[in-house]
């Protein structure tokens, strides 16, 4: 078969391709396809290399593409790498368009990332042959691209401790799949960066210069797709390795995994080719209502899709669609202001201040994500830029703007719902540093809008610790009296204090806060005497203790009252089942129901209540005590 192939090709050395006719182009095919599927793929590769064939291989070049295809593997066997040799042979001499559109059409009939990544190099060689319009055929291309690697799923990472997710990274298929198809595109487009660096420095026509301005546009939006996904949904930070103490390690000793070296890559391309760095953390901001747009019509096309509805225009569609993604610009933020990566690019002048204001609209869309990955970006972000501002700078004002007061509801969301530990306590360092950030006036009205929002006692016990620690800033200095002292003071306690359900309340559910504040309120009666009540405190305690006190009061007799007999209860029972089976019997305790536990573990349960009762009891008869004796002390001296 190998010597029938020979002999044909003979007689077409040297012919060019408008010389050779059906029947011989059809020969030869069925003879190269025979001999590639019996593994000969050599004796097809060392006859077209030779440059004398040019003309047959320019006819047979677009049939040779899909024969070739279907022999593709992902193995690295020779047949393989034969293969390949011919395909980049093929895209090296025939039509650069009409060869790349054949390499495309291959393409998208393999959703398989490996048999896929197998076509980069020819579709490069085809790509760079291209006399001109090379940024449409580099969007056709591109857009293949960011859709192949949209099948690619990533693990999730929730919950995990840092050693874990390290091994998830190292071991994961998907995540090694994802690591080398990113390596891959990244590699593809290299040379069309530096080809646009270069040029840059030459003298180009206007034509040339248009053209170069178009390809930029094109990578630069695929470049951001990527961070897009798959990188803003995975762990681009430094490592941190685990040190023993009076260790030290260098930077440079420091290896970054493949993820963050892809993201390296990715900003120095965008410096490369001139992108600007000042356009592109502007742009949430210029785009704002084009990307709520964007996320209204997508509801829409949801409900659409579900119910039926009215269609959305094509144009304003189009339009949207041209947006560079959010998601990527809030990655490349976060790269650029926390990971320090190409930062000098950034404008100096710009203040900690207005960073904030012009990453408000990544921030939020981070914090909207559900992986873990995204939202730690969002509070790093958050959190490198807050740090650098000084206390008090920030006037009450700007919360009256969309974005800041999300800020600190979406913190709390991640303090109460987020299952990462870290996460979590990540959320708690911030918030007590935002809201010291502001004036004394945006501070209460923070604290307001979070307190009177918050459901979750935890939350509420934070908050009420930074107003105590901010009253005892304001007696101390005199600042800040207009809304840490006075009814501005009662009207946040009075917010704490709310018992949902009187004496009835689920005391246990609320006991963070409901311990936070009889701390609160000990403090301020001990603090400011009624002779002095610089606070405020003393104009208002009739009211504290009718509404909160005594219903507090009223409230743990009945609860404790209530878990005695359920103890009683119990103890009865274990005696009367003593040496039979142990049967579980489900418990609710703080509105969190306990199936199936075992009676020495209810036992364990009621006792824990019992103990948090006794020990808000205890710190509830010293308030009153305390109370008690600043009022004798005031008549005495009276």
């Amino acid at each position: 078969m190998a010597d029938d192939l020979i002999k044909l090709a003979e007689e077409l050395r040297n012919v060019p391709e408008k010389d050779i006719g059906d029947e011989k182009k059809d020969i030869f095919l069925v003879t190269a396809k025979t001999l590639i599927e019996d593994g000969k793929s050599d004796d097809v590769k060392n006859l077209l290399s030779d440059n004398d064939f040019e003309g047959l291989i320019k006819c047979v070049g677009w049939d040779l593409v899909s024969i070739l295809s279907f022999q593709i593997t992902d193995k690295q066997d020779e047949n393989t790498n034969n293969i390949l040799d011919i395909l980049n042979r093929i895209a090296l001499v025939c039509n650069p368009k009409e060869i790349l559109l054949a390499l495309l059409e291959q393409v998208d009939k393999f959703l398989d990332n490996e048999h896929f990544r197998q076509y980069i190099n020819p579709i490069q060689t085809a790509l760079k042959r291209l006399p001109k319009h090379q940024s449409m055929s580099m969007s056709l291309v591109l857009s293949t691209f960011h859709a192949h690697f949209q099948t690619v799923r990533l693990p999730s990472s929730t919950d995990m401790n840092t050693t874990d997710q390290e091994l998830l990274q190292q071991q994961d298929k998907s995540l090694e799949t994802a690591a080398r198809s990113l390596t891959t595109f990244l590699d593809f487009i290299a040379p069309f960066v530096f080809e646009l660096h270069s040029s840059r420095e030459k003298e180009v026509s206007g034509e040339v210069k248009e053209e170069n301005e178009k390809m930029k546009v094109e990578i630069e939006k695929f470049l951001l797709k990527l961070l897009d996904y798959p990188l803003s949904q995975l762990d681009l930070a430094k490592p941190k390795p685990a040190l023993q103490e009076g260790e030290e390690v260098s930077d440079e000793e420091i290896s970054d995994n493949t993820f963050r070296c892809c993201a390296k890559q990715i900003m120095h391309y965008l410096r490369a080719m001139q992108c600007s760095y000042d356009r592109l953390i502007k742009y949430g901001k210029h785009n704002a209502w084009n990307y709520e747009k964007q996320a209204a019509d997508a509801e829409r096309d949801k409900k659409k899709t579900e119910e039926g509805g009215e269609e959305i225009d094509d144009n304003i569609k189009e339009q949207l669609n041209e947006l560079l993604p959010l998601l990527g610009i809030s990655c490349f933020a976060y790269l650029t202001i926390v990971e320090e990566m190409e930062e000098d690019y950034l404008p100096s002048i710009y203040s900690p201040l207005y960073l904030l204001e012009l990453s408000l609209m990544y921030i939020i869309s981070l914090f909207r994500r559900p992986e873990e990955s995204s939202i730690a970006k969002g509070i790093e972000l958050t959190f490198t830029l807050v740090n650098n501002m000084e206390d008090g700078s920030v006037s009450h004002e700007i919360l009256d703007k969309s974005g800041y007061l999300e800020i600190g509801g979406s913190m709390e969301r991640v303090m109460v719902n987020h299952p990462s530990r870290h996460l979590r306590q990540r959320a708690v360092q911030f918030l007590p540093m935002y809201i010291k950030k502001y004036d004394h006036h945006g501070r209460y009205k923070l604290l307001r809008h979070i307190l009177s929002r918050t459901r979750h006692a935890g939350v509420a016990g934070l908050l009420v610790g930074i107003i105590k620690d901010q009253v005892a800033e304001t007696l101390k200095s005199g600042e800040g009296t207009e809304w840490f002292t006075g009814i501005h003071l009662l009207d946040l306690l009075k917010i704490a204090m709310k018992l949902e359900k009187g004496p009835v309340s689920d005391l246990l559910e609320d006991s963070d806060k409901i311990m936070a504040v009889l701390n609160c309120l000990r403090f301020l009666i001990l603090r400011d005497p009624v002779t002095e009540n610089k606070s405020g405190i003393w104009s208002g305690l009739d009211s504290i203790e009718n509404n909160y006190i005594n219903v507090l009061e009223k409230g743990i007799e009945l609860s404790k009252s209530h878990f005695k007999q359920e103890l009683e209860n119990l103890l009865q029972d274990m005696k009367r089942n003593k040496g039979q089976n142990s049967t579980k019997v489900d418990v609710s305790v703080s509105g969190v129901a306990l199936p199936g536990l075992q009676p020495q573990q209810q036992l364990q349960v009621f006792k824990t209540a019992q103990h948090m009762l006794d020990m808000m009891a205890s710190v509830l008869a010293r308030l009153c005590e305390v109370i008690a004796e600043e009022k004798k002390k005031a008549a005495m001296s009276s």
